[in-house]
């Protein structure tokens, strides 16, 4: 859901699945908020078309928190491969429902790189 929602630029969606404390700490270590996070999102060109292909993901529950390990790459939709990155995601369940608190992401050297299956 997380990533379909990022794809089409939905920041709606993505609003009810960010907790209001909610930091992402990306690639290149900016720390944005949940209302920056949103207002990128939805400031996206909808018309260019992007694909967020998650691979070896690995979820963790502790109770009411849970850790979620993963790759991901981004590419166009012609298969060019943009980006890889390797992420962990917090969520705690609050309210009936998984929030996303914290994510962070660590960028793949896309020429080091072919393929990230299976590696963590």
């Amino acid at each position: 859901m997380w990533a379909n929602a990022y794809d089409k630029r939905d920041a709606a969606t993505m609003s009810c699945l960010l907790a209001p404390e909610y930091r992402h700490t990306a690639h290149d270590g900016k720390v944005i908020n949940r209302a920056e996070t949103l207002a990128r999102i939805a400031a996206m060109p909808k018309d260019v078309a992007i694909h967020h292909e998650l691979e070896n993901v690995k979820p963790s529950i502790f109770g009411d928190v849970a850790v979620v390990y993963g790759d991901a790459r981004v590419s166009e939709p012609d298969g060019t491969v943009l980006g890889l990155t390797r992420f962990t995601d917090v969520f705690i369940y609050r309210d009936g429902r998984w929030l996303a608190v914290a994510e962070h992401e660590s960028r793949i050297n896309l020429r080091e790189r072919k393929s990230i299956k299976n590696e963590h």
